[in-house]
């Protein structure tokens, strides 16, 4: 939602009923396993 709704992490948040930080804390996760399975940066 973030990358491809262009919406900012209060908006994810309050779209999914979760906190802000969950929501950056699950992006940071999300990129990290991108890196590690392509091979390049995100």
């Amino acid at each position: 939602l973030v990358a491809y709704g262009s919406l900012s992490h209060p908006e994810v948040a309050a779209a999914l009923g979760i906190a802000e930080g969950t929501v950056a804390s699950r992006l940071s996760r999300a990129r990290a396993k991108l890196r590690d399975v392509l091979g390049v940066e995100v």
